[in-house]
């Protein structure tokens, strides 16, 4: 997976994830794919866009979801624990249940440069 996660001085964020299917793919053989093959590429991106703060002492990072990709996340608060080792950023998801195991997403974002 790749993506990008742009935090703006004046409060705006953006994420965006793609772990396309491997291989590359024209536009005019994309189309011809049956609305089915062409879900599966759209199933590998994800993005969002909204405010953030940050509780340094908690050490939360707080995403106010304007809009997402997944309309259940639009107008959402998503809360990750956060840390910075140089130029890596780490973004932990609370702990939920998933079919009886206990399971969470760590995010680790380098800095472009």
């Amino acid at each position: 997976m790749t993506g990008i996660v742009i935090y703006s001085e004046n409060g705006w964020m953006s994420v965006q994830i793609a772990g396309a299917p491997a291989g590359a793919i024209s536009r005019a053989d994309f189309y011809k794919l049956s609305a089915a093959d062409r879900a599966v590429w759209f199933d590998e991106y994800y993005a969002y866009y909204g405010t953030f703060e940050v509780d340094e002492v908690a050490h939360v990072l707080t995403h106010h979801v304007v809009s997402s990709l997944l309309p259940y996340e639009t107008a959402t608060i998503l809360k990750r624990d956060v840390s910075i080792d140089g130029d890596k950023l780490s973004l932990l998801t609370p702990a939920r249940e998933d079919g009886g195991k206990t399971t969470f997403n760590r995010l680790v974002w380098k800095k472009a440069t």
